[in-house]
């Protein structure tokens, strides 16, 4: 009796021994956007401004938690959830032949980043661009993979085609094997394009395609998405013996907690797209976002149990990230390589004549990015952009644009150069792959401009990317209690004159980008609204006269109404 009472005693102490923990840490980032710079804010106490961001902060705090941690012989991993490029300048470089640079992936690389997944951005430059960047990327191949679990092809001749499978570049999961002196781990790395994210990028993509998203119907299909994760993440765990799942996400918000709710047997996500700082708890998966432009580093520090097999944080009460600001001592060599690379994208872009530095504005009152309608900002920009492109002889009755394409705030007090002033409107290609889209103009009935009224408005509610924004001299009434595409939109008035005449043709002025997008309000309405751009004629048409690019514009207009 005694001598099963101490074999009992004697197994039970042997399995809590081998019952322990492995600490492991995981950095990250998300809608990097090529913010190299970092991003301006107003310090009213010091009578200037701050910079938050800046990847040779960056690199400091990441060599800082690696240093941390390894020291200590624990594992450390780095990823990124997307939209790593377009932004800024710097964004002219990685689709470009003319240079040799692609400085948002080398940053991944030299900073040991273990998975990175793409963004809806990442398509801005078309998939030509986008192709031009991988072939770039393949030297840094070794050390950053792109993970794209849910990515598809629907030409099997696409120029994409030799970069995409898990023997290239673009991976559908990638596993690897940490060793520490608390234990070993095998971590397999999943990456997926959201729900709005592969809406907002359709027009941009070609060829490529996304599980989870129909593209000819513009709906998304979260049964189809969790079915193929949830399958190929029981494949990886009974077949290849993984312990941990990090899903990388370009999408977040309430997107990201009912993925988390849906998958069985993921860890971490850590997720992207909405700009946030997100961080939660779902069906015991930990969800992190840590904002956007590099402002923050999200920062995890977890154990893993060998006992249940489960993920869980190391301490409950430490904030999920590192804030990147003046605390966060530059890095020489990272300083050196930004500097270079300004340099180098001013010329490519087209602007080697002008100072990026010269500071063109200095705001006397805050102008704050927000997706409400007709917001003191968004009039600004779409009344400013009016007044320039009629200078250039386009005789546009009015001017709209997408608050999901102002990319900033201004703040009273801060000094915007050319630089920052670009950030501003930076989003699109034109034909060069050169960052920014030139202005356009067509023509469409009051019918046509009051549906796509109504469309942005209803939209907007879903997304912030459509919030519209326009110029000052449109404005309309909107009845919260309307129905939609009928009775919403009311008292349209241009110039302070009601319009009545439905089928009257008005000359609208926007940006390529937009137009390019229009054509996915058929979809999204299933017929309801159709859009069709025409002449003066009244012919539909597909070329558009176009104009200096926003940025450009609104440069310019600055100079003359607000001089320094």
């Amino acid at each position: 009796m005694k001598f099963l009472f101490y074999t009992s005693i004697l197994f039970y102490y042997s399995f809590a021994v081998q019952s322990k923990t492995i600490p492991f840490s995981i950095y990250h980032t998300n809608d990097l956007h090529s913010h190299f710079d970092g991003v301006k804010y107003s310090n009213l106490h010091k009578n200037g401004f701050v910079k938050k961001g800046g990847y040779d902060r960056l690199a400091t705090a990441i060599d800082l938690v690696r240093s941390q941690k390894e020291v200590n012989n624990e594992i450390v991993m780095g990823v990124d959830a997307g939209d790593f490029f377009a932004g800024t300048l710097f964004s002219a470089l990685a689709p470009s032949v003319k240079s040799n640079a692609f400085p948002e992936f080398e940053f991944f690389s030299l900073n040991q980043f273990d998975a990175v997944t793409l963004g809806n951005h990442e398509f801005d430059a078309s998939n030509i661009g986008l192709e031009l960047m991988l072939k770039k990327a393949l030297k840094f191949k070794k050390n950053t993979n792109i993970v794209a679990s849910n990515i598809y092809l629907k030409n099997k001749q696409s120029k994409l085609a030799p970069f995409i499978g898990n023997d290239s570049l673009i991976k559908t999961y990638v596993i690897k094997d940490f060793k520490s002196k608390a234990g070993n781990l095998r971590v397999a790395f999943l990456g997926i394009l959201g729900f709005d994210a592969c809406l907002v990028s359709k027009a941009t993509r070609g060829d490529v395609g996304f599980i989870g998203f129909n593209d000819d119907k513009l709906k998304s299909d979260s049964r189809a998405l969790t079915d193929y994760l949830n399958s190929l993440i029981k494949e990886l765990k009974d077949k290849n013996k993984v312990q941990v799942v990090v899903l990388s996400m370009h999408g977040g918000g309430d997107e990201a907690t009912q993925i988390a709710e849906k998958l069985k047997s993921v860890d971490i996500i850590i997720a992207g797209h909405t700009h946030q700082v997100q961080f939660s708890i779902t069906n015991g998966v930990i969800i992190s976002q840590t904002g956007s432009y590099g402002e923050s580093l999200g920062f995890l520090e977890l154990l893993y149990d060998t006992d249940t097999q489960k993920v869980k944080l190391a301490n409950a009460t430490k904030k999920p990230y590192i804030a990147i600001d003046d605390s966060v001592k530059s890095d020489f060599k990272w300083s050196s390589k930004i500097k270079s690379w300004r340099v180098e994208a001013f010329k490519i872009s087209g602007n080697a004549k002008s100072n990026p530095e010269d500071i063109i504005f200095i705001p006397k009152v805050d102008f704050i990015r927000e997706s409400k309608i007709q917001n003191s900002f968004g009039v600004l920009i779409g009344s400013a952009l009016l007044s320039e492109i009629n200078k250039h002889q386009a005789g546009a009755d009015f001017y709209f644009t997408s608050m999901g394409l102002i990319r900033n705030s201004l703040y009273k007090g801060v000094p915007y150069s050319r630089a920052d002033l670009f950030e501003l409107l930076s989003i699109g290609f034109d034909k060069n792959l050169l960052p920014g889209v030139e202005s356009i103009t067509c023509y469409l009935t009051v019918k046509e401009v009051i549906s796509l009224v109504s469309f942005l408005e209803i939209y907007s509610h879903v997304s912030n990317n459509f919030a519209p924004v326009f110029s000052d001299n449109l404005s309309f009434d909107v009845s919260q209690y309307g129905i939609p595409f009928l009775n919403r939109i009311k008292n349209l008035k241009l110039n302070g004159k009601k319009i009545e005449d439905y089928d009257r043709l008005i000359k609208i002025a926007t940006n390529k980008y937009v137009i390019d997008n229009l054509g996915m309000v058929g979809s999204a309405t299933y017929g309801l609204v159709k859009i069709d751009p025409k002449n003066e004629r009244g012919e539909s048409i597909r070329i558009y006269p176009s104009y200096p690019k926003e940025y450009s514009m609104f440069i310019d207009y600055l100079k003359a109404h607000y001089p320094n």
